[in-house]
């Protein structure tokens, strides 16, 4: 968003993949936020059988998404890393 007003974003479709899954988390569990685990999340990304081979590239992905969106305030995050387990989206998701 910009000045209130909705931007449309060019992002790569693994990086569309993520946010939509982790969002769609968020909306199932009535719009708070839930841990999105690493497996889950590649199995959406790239299918259920490439779990071993792609964990950098999840890392990459959520990189690539903060770098994307830009920053929050100071010391707050709104992907958030759970160390061993997974990803949190931090945003007010629409029902």
């Amino acid at each position: 968003m910009q000045n209130g007003d909705r931007q449309k974003m060019h992002m790569r479709s693994q990086v569309r993949k993520m946010l939509h899954h982790i969002a769609n988390k968020n909306l199932a569990n009535q719009g708070i936020p839930i841990v999105c685990l690493r497996g889950e999340l590649i199995a959406a990304i790239w299918g259920p059988d490439d779990f071993g081979s792609r964990e950098q590239d999840l890392d990459r992905l959520a990189m690539e998404i903060r770098k994307t969106f830009g920053k929050t305030a100071p010391g707050e995050q709104w992907l958030e890393t759970v160390v061993g387990a997974g990803y949190l989206l931090h945003i007010d998701t629409e029902t």
